[in-house]
């Protein structure tokens, strides 16, 4: 896969890596809108996978039901999510951490609970998962909720066609995997 760390990139791989026995190979020229954290191999111990993996598909589950929501009930929703003083890792005879304390894991576990604590805290600033935030709908999104002005682009005659990545990620697998259908794009 070329180009596995961008939005449409991380979305083809993720699928590949969840829904298949594909060995994947990624090519990614790194930049300011690179996101390897959506793709990076989940560690191997039981505790640790399910604290990044259960994490993202609970925040997922969670989503998903947040939309079906009716508005009223929106608002007040919450999700509590908890961590371990692990992630900030070890303090020696004296001190306490705080919550500005910065992340020092020192151990696989601490780390991937570090992950969870992480993709908590982009769930909650992003729309949809591992778009970079400063695309127009994530931008639109975050404005209107904090009521501020939402910004124009160009002189508002741009027109654009919305398409889910996920969507897009199942074509460029589709258009890869069954015979004849490449040549027609």
């Amino acid at each position: 896969m070329a180009g596995g760390a961008g939005f449409i990139g991380g979305a083809v791989v993720r699928r590949l890596l969840s829904e298949s026995e594909a060995l994947v190979f990624n090519l990614h020229k790194c930049g300011y809108a690179s996101d390897l954290t959506s793709i990076e191999a989940l560690p191997q111990a039981a505790e640790s996978d399910s604290n990044v993996t259960g994490t993202f598909h609970l925040l997922q589950a969670v989503r998903a039901h947040w939309e079906q929501l009716p508005s009223e009930r929106r608002d007040p929703f919450r999700l509590h999510h908890i961590s371990t003083d692990e992630v900030f890792g070890s303090l020696g005879a004296t001190g306490r951490f705080s919550e500005t304390t910065p992340n020092d894991p020192l151990s696989p576990y601490s780390a991937s609970k570090a992950a969870s604590d992480h993709l908590v805290n982009a769930w909650h600033h992003t729309y949809g998962p591992w778009q970079f935030p400063e695309k127009l709908i994530p931008v639109v999104i975050l404005k209107a909720a904090a009521g501020e002005p939402i910004p124009l682009y160009g002189d508002g005659g741009n027109v654009r066609d919305w398409l889910s990545v996920e969507d897009h990620a199942d074509a460029l697998l589709l258009a890869a995997t069954q015979e004849g259908l490449s040549e027609s794009f």
